[in-house]
C-alpha cells in the first residue's frame, strides 16, 4: 500500500491540503486532532489519531 504525501482535512469550515513533510506533530483530544506545522500554524480538525495515521502511514511516527 502506498501512502499519500499530503493530508486532506477540513479545518475552519474549509477543505485544506497539508504537505506531510510540513507536519511537526499531531496532538489528539477526544475526537479532534490539532495538526502543528512548520509555519507555526495549528489546524484543528474533527478526526481521530488513528484516522490520521491511516492516511499518512509510513510517515507517521508515534
Amino acid at each position: 500500500m502506498q501512502f499519500k504525501k499530503t493530508l486532506e482535512i477540513k479545518a475552519n469550515h474549509k477543505h485544506m491540503i497539508i504537505n506531510v513533510a510540513d507536519i511537526l506533530y499531531i496532538k489528539a483530544s477526544v475526537n479532534d486532532c490539532y495538526i502543528h506545522v512548520t509555519s507555526g500554524s495549528v489546524y484543528k480538525t474533527r478526526s481521530t489519531l488513528e484516522a490520521m495515521e491511516a492516511q499518512v502511514g509510513e510517515y507517521f511516527l508515534r
